[in-house]
């Protein structure tokens, strides 16, 4: 008879292990240091209601709190290169475009950009400057930026910068790719031949409210690897516009 219940108590907790709703552990504050056990299709729902508008729909991050991490400039030695250095800047906490700004206008040879958006008119000023100092400015972009309306890109070819569109059939693959590099090439600032790039798009959200990154790299085999990849997304491209001068900027 013992046998027997016994039998019935163990079918009975194996039916309400695996019918009970599945758990996982989320926080109903997102990011925050509240947490609790919730229903897996709750704890969904929090993380949906919780993250802003237009926060990717198949991803979610839920149950680690947050920390302040005072953000300052690091400078250090590479591995691979006692000799490099990198500088790394944190938006909004760094003063990003400022940085951008005097190593454009440092510049005395050449500039050459690959950039997915470039909608900033200050930094769209400095390269003007910079060309009409007889600096060498050369911009890849998506042929997405185009339809920004406060794109510089049309401003820039007229300033006579050479400018590139890029192609997005150029492999002829099934689906069109992006051109969504940020990097910058800097062959004579201060004398120096540096790299800059990161998450860092040239508008204003990514200098006063995005969280972003940006690098920049003092190693000659990084600049040279940059480059040639640049000459390759030059190759993927179309030129565009015409040079013209005109001295005017839109606000």
């Amino acid at each position: 008879m013992m046998q027997y219940i016994l039998a019935l108590i163990s079918k009975f907790l194996i039916l309400v292990i695996f019918s009970a709703p599945s758990y996982i552990y989320a926080t109903t504050h997102f990011c925050g240091t509240q947490t609790n056990w919730v229903p897996e299709q709750s704890s969904f729902l929090v993380a949906l209601n919780t993250v802003p508008t237009g926060f990717g729909k198949t991803h979610f991050i839920v149950g680690h709190p947050s920390h302040d991490v005072p953000q300052t400039m690091v400078t250090r030695s590479t591995p691979h290169a006692p000799s490099s250095t990198t500088q790394v800047f944190f938006t909004p906490d760094d003063d990003v475009r400022n940085e951008l700004m005097q190593l454009i206008n440092q510049e005395s040879k050449k500039i050459r950009i690959a950039m997915f958006l470039l909608t900033d008119p200050e930094i769209a000023k400095s390269l003007r400057q910079a060309k009409q100092r007889g600096v060498q400015v050369e911009l890849i972009t998506d042929a997405s930026c185009l339809k920004e309306r406060a794109n510089k890109i049309n401003f820039l070819c007229d300033q006579g910068c050479t400018v590139y569109i890029y192609n997005p059939s150029y492999s002829k693959q099934a689906a069109p790719s992006i051109m969504h590099h940020k990097f910058v090439l800097f062959n004579d600032s201060n004398g120096k031949s540096l790299v800059w790039t990161g998450s860092y798009n040239f508008t204003k959200m990514a200098s006063k409210t995005n969280q972003e990154n940006a690098l920049v790299l003092e190693d000659q085999e990084t600049f040279k690897t940059f480059a040639k990849q640049f000459r390759r997304l030059k190759e993927r491209s179309h030129r565009y516009g015409r040079e013209r001068n005109i001295t005017q900027i839109e606000s």
